[in-house]
């Protein structure tokens, strides 16, 4: 969860009774946080430059590593698993418009 100031990305237990840090606070790192499928976090960090990256870090902060270098906007991260994501329905679709493509 971010910190209402955005300046950090907290997490806790459910029942609230453990917390933890786990940005810095060097700029504002508390923007969109989002587990990552192995269990790190991921967040929108910016360090002064107002360009604003994609980073992750373990569960216990320490070095983030910063994934983009970018100057587009970047809100709002999820992480999809070809586990999960319906490929099957997009492919069922592609036989269809090649049939109307070869006509």
């Amino acid at each position: 969860m971010s910190t209402p100031d955005l300046r950090y990305v907290d997490v806790m237990t459910l029942d609230g009774r453990d917390r933890g840090r786990v940005t810095d606070g060097l700029g504002p790192d508390g923007i969109f946080p989002a587990w990552t499928p192995d269990g790190e976090i991921s967040f929108v960090l910016a360090r002064g430059t107002g360009d604003y990256q994609v980073a992750v870090t373990g569960l216990r902060g320490g070095d983030e590593e910063v994934l983009t270098d970018t100057p587009t906007e970047k809100t709002h991260l999820a992480w999809y698993s070809s586990r999960w994501f319906p490929v099957q329905a997009l492919a069922a679709l592609q036989p269809k418009l090649w049939a109307r493509l070869k006509r």
